[in-house]
């Protein structure tokens, strides 16, 4: 697993505090876990890789879609 996390250029600075980039392992066949908790800021997601599921606090498994929005 890799992150990396960018500071945005200085004109987009008022209204974004970071870009960052999550990459996985693909060959990974184990479930990982990944907890975000609550931090009151909106995300964009972009895919670029194969879709995973989500649990969501009914506990039932979603298939994510290549781009949404959270937060």
């Amino acid at each position: 697993m890799r992150y990396r996390k960018f500071a945005p250029a200085s004109h987009l600075a008022p209204y974004v505090e970071c870009f960052y980039v999550w990459e996985g392992n693909p060959a990974r066949s184990a479930v990982l876990q990944v907890e975000s908790p609550p931090s009151g800021f909106a995300s964009l997601t972009f895919n670029y890789g194969d879709a995973y599921r989500v649990s969501n606090p009914k506990g039932q498994q979603v298939l994510t879609p290549a781009s949404f929005v959270s937060g």
